[in-house]
Formats: C-alpha cells, sequence, structure tokens
C-alpha cells in the first residue's frame, strides 16, 4: 500500500506480482487513510484475490 506514485510506475512496468493498492489521498490525517481502508474493504479483498491486474487506485 502506498501514497507514492512510485510503487504504481513500477507495477504498471512489471505488472503483477506484487499488487499495489495506491492511496489517491492527498495530504490526508491517520483517521481520513482509515476511514477510505474501511470504506473500499470489499473493493481491496477483490483485488487481492485476482492476479491479473497490478494496480487499485483508491481515492475518498
Amino acid at each position: 500500500m502506498s501514497a507514492d506514485s512510485d510503487f504504481n510506475q513500477l507495477a504498471f512496468v512489471n505488472g503483477a506480482p506484487p499488487q499495489v493498492v495506491w492511496l489517491r489521498l492527498g495530504t490526508a490525517t491517520t483517521e481520513q487513510i482509515l476511514e477510505c481502508l474501511r470504506r473500499h474493504k470489499a473493493d481491496i479483498d477483490a483485488f487481492l484475490a485476482q492476479d491479473e491486474e497490478a494496480v487499485l487506485e483508491l481515492s475518498s
């Protein structure tokens, strides 16, 4: 999991694995990050269950 685009670029170049969950939240508090992760739990679980996609982008 990362808020940095470097991991996103690496995953696009190399493909999965690894899989990257990219948090596109800008400057966020720990509570805002936690809320985003909770809100997208089903999306994260589905993403990690497959192996075709390398990047999942999450935003608020």
